[in-house]
């Protein structure tokens, strides 16, 4: 009986060991999984980064342009704001002539 509980006690033994051992494999494999996973997240960073970089230049390329254009709406803005100013004073003055010739020929009719 004795030789069977040591026997017992030794496949216990043996048992935890291979849990043990698979635990150690699982956890192994486990830390293989993040390491694979960081070293993607890097690259996508790296990528990420380098598509951010780009784009800023870009950006500072075409800032000039983009005054450029900006300064152009502006001055179109302002000469239609002129031409719009220029209607308006010839159509009060317009309004001016004829009210005009119409008091005069009121005050030639009385």
């Amino acid at each position: 009986q004795e030789a069977a509980a040591e026997t017992a006690g030794r496949l216990a033994v043996a048992a935890a060991a291979q849990e043990t051992q698979k635990e150690a494999e699982r956890a192994e494999e486990a830390r293989r999984r993040v390491m694979l996973k960081q070293a993607a997240l890097r690259e996508v960073e790296s990528e990420v980064a380098a598509v951010a970089e780009k784009l800023s230049a870009d950006i500072a390329q075409q800032a000039p342009r983009v005054d450029q254009l900006k300064a152009a709406l502006a001055q179109q803005h302002q000469r239609q704001a002129d031409a719009a100013a220029a209607r308006e004073a010839e159509s009060a003055a317009e309004v001016d002539r004829t009210q005009r010739a119409l008091q005069e020929i009121f005050g030639q009719l009385e």
